[in-house]
């Protein structure tokens, strides 16, 4: 039997994961701005205003970014899911299928973009969603749709008390400070 946590424990646990994420989300929020044109100390900017100069440099960092992310674009590739066992084809091929209707929407493009530019700057940051559709089955039953929401890096922690590194108790230790109740 699962005992209900309080609120005290959760705030206690969000601002540990809080505390221990910090230093990685500011290198993120520097390699961000960095990405983004914002290369230069602001010291060194207001020499250059006092002087009349115009801050000009290359920003070496986003043509990489974007070059690295073009490749990845140009290589899609489709997901096919391989069965560990003969008797496990057809559910292989059935999620294969599913990951295809997941990967081959407008949608997915948009987020992946996104998701593409925050992991090049260190993490990116996916969240499995489920929405009811209007439509419904032949049975009467109304559809889902699954789809996947890219979770902005900067309000993703990661859970400092889990026990496992690869995080496989994902549900578990997942906080999104910027959209906490409701994510999908």
């Amino acid at each position: 039997m699962k005992t209900l946590i309080t609120q005290e424990r959760i705030e206690f646990l969000y601002n540990e994961a809080k505390e221990s994420n910090q230093e990685f989300l500011e290198e993120f929020k520097m390699h961000k701005d960095y990405y983004n044109g914002k290369q230069l100390p602001d010291d060194v900017l207001s020499v250059l205003k006092e002087r009349g100069q115009p801050p000009i440099f290359e920003n070496i960092y986003y043509k990489i970014g974007n070059k690295i992310i073009g490749f990845k674009l140009a290589g899609k590739q489709d997901i096919k899911v391989v069965p560990r066992k003969q008797e496990d084809k057809n559910t292989a091929s059935l999620m294969s299928d599913l990951l295809k209707s997941i990967t081959d929407t407008e949608e997915y493009s948009l987020e992946k973009h996104d998701c593409d530019i925050d992991l090049l700057l260190g993490l990116g940051v996916w969240e499995v969603c489920i929405r009811e559709l209007e439509e419904e089955d032949s049975v009467g039953v109304k559809l889902r749709e699954v789809f996947l929401k890219h979770i902005p890096t900067e309000s993703f922690l990661f859970d400092p008390t889990s026990l496992k590194s690869h995080s496989n108790n994902f549900a578990e230790n997942i906080y999104n400070t910027k959209e906490f109740p409701q994510r999908c």
